[in-house]
């Protein structure tokens, strides 16, 4: 049951024991709101309030508007996370969920509230890294919160999210930036503020309206097909005609599994590790971490069951056996996914991986120069351009490579074929933002490039694109 007292004794709203319950029992579940009432995202929770309270819910919008019974517990909440509500309420939420109430949670990217967000999404599985500097278009993935939205432009994610065990709602290529899931018996969404955020001469019915509207129906609703609120054509929202062109479909769906280990905490591999891990859940490929330790669950013994792809970066010295089954296991047809990350500190760990690497005839050096970024044309770079200002980072070499994308040059992504497997390597300092805000990006491209290098990898055939 939620604690509506603060520590210090104050109420979030007016005290429960004094609210007014005005005349008739309210029909519909309390649904108590803390959003702005000023400001882009008071906007969408206007929209919100309304579309809620013509749907026959009791809605409380603390400090703001007064719900008609509020001496019960709440259905639903829906808050930012730099709000009151968020603070004196987060011990509270996932127990409030996990007994069968809806949560929407709006993340701000202000970065002073950026631990404060993290510690309030980790009870639910939600991961919460910095995003890009410029506003990008999204990708709207098929759910019930995303029907009949398409008009989001483009959107400023300061913060991405973690997608494991998720259902991905909205993303920026492989970063979700929208995401839904279920705890216990309750679900929860959690939406990047930017998403649901609107300038004043905003349409009455927008994307950013009704993405925060139908969270909350989602939320509310304990059974697919027992939906506390109503449909949004019934509420008066007029559903585009479905899109049926040749690019509209649905990005095609891998199945088989992946073994990863991408285990560098230093510099900037957590954001690597995100960035890869949100390609592998777009992807629809079941994935496991190695959780290797000196002697134990090593590679060598988990490819006695080998994966459909394997995905290693330079983290540590791989044991002779882990090369010897490396290499006879990309020989005999298997896959694998390369990321290569190196810093002057970290020169060992790229030797590591290139110990590993030569068993399959590649090797990567460090200290390539910054320099424009080319696509080699191909099938796997159709449509994706190169860039001016690629960063510095790491060259990869093979005797067989097929160069995907070069900078001055020299590879930086390259497709593999060894014996009957197939090896994607790539600079992963190129999967991220630069480190200065002015810098051009071209982190989206490679992402954009690895997402369909997977599709190669795991397509069961030993043709080259």
């Amino acid at each position: 049951m939620l604690r509506w007292r603060s520590s210090g004794g104050f109420l979030i709203a007016a005290a429960l024991a004094l609210a007014p319950v005005r005349p008739g029992a309210a029909e519909g579940p309390l649904v108590a709101m803390d959003l702005p009432a000023s400001g882009p995202l008071a906007i969408s929770a206007r929209a919100c309030y309304d579309r809620l309270k013509e749907a026959g819910l009791d809605v409380w919008w603390l400090r703001e508007r007064e719900p008609q019974q509020a001496d019960r517990e709440p259905g639903a909440l829906l808050f930012n996370t730099n709000a009151p509500l968020a603070a004196e309420q987060a011990d509270a939420l996932p127990q409030f969920v996990q007994g069968g109430g809806g949560v929407v949670l709006v993340a701000e990217g202000a970065s002073e509230g950026l631990e404060d967000t993290r510690r309030l999404l980790a009870p639910f599985g939600v991961k919460v890294y910095a995003g890009a500097a410029e506003a990008q278009a999204v990708q709207l993935r098929s759910h019930p919160v995303t029907a009949g939205v398409s008009d989001l432009g483009l959107v400023r994610a300061d913060l991405t999210f973690s997608a494991t065990g998720l259902d991905v709602l909205v993303s920026q290529g492989a970063r979700p930036i929208a995401v839904a899931g279920t705890l216990g018996e309750g679900r929860f969404v959690v939406l990047l503020d930017n998403l649901v955020s609107l300038m004043a001469d905003a349409l009455t019915d927008s994307g950013p309206m009704r993405l925060l509207t139908q969270s909350a129906n989602w939320v509310l609703a304990k059974e697919a097909d027992s939906n506390p609120i109503r449909r949004p054509d019934e509420l008066g929202l007029s559903l585009p005609a479905e899109d049926t062109s040749p690019g509209a479909s649905a990005p095609v769906k891998l199945s088989g599994t992946a073994l990863t280990e991408l285990s560098g905490e230093g510099d900037r591999w957590p954001d690597i590790r995100h960035v890869v891990e949100g390609l592998l859940d777009a992807s629809g490929l079941k994935w496991e971490p190695l959780g290797y330790e000196a002697g134990k669950h090593t590679l060598a013994e988990a490819l006695v069951s080998p994966p459909d792809l394997l995905v290693l970066g330079a983290v540590r010295p791989y044991e002779e056996d882990e090369q010897a089954a490396f290499g006879q296991y990309i020989w005999n047809g298997g896959s694998a996914l390369i990321l290569a990350y190196c810093t002057p500190r970290t020169v060992a760990q790229l030797q590591a991986l290139n110990r590993l690497l030569a068993t399959v005839n590649l090797a990567t050096t460090f200290g390539r120069p910054a320099g424009t970024a080319t696509v080699v044309p191909g099938p796997l770079t159709s449509g994706l351009n190169g860039w001016k200002g690629a960063p510095s980072g790491v060259s990869v070499w093979g005797l067989s490579e097929g160069k995907l994308l070069t900078i001055n040059g020299s590879a930086a992504v390259v497709r593999h074929v060894f014996g009957q497997g197939r090896v994607i390597a790539c600079d992963a300092t190129l999967l991220l933002p630069p480190a200065k805000a002015q810098a051009n990006d071209g982190s989206q491209v490679v992402r954009d490039l690895l997402a369909r290098s997977l599709g190669w990898l795991v397509s069961g055939t030993t043709d080259t694109p």
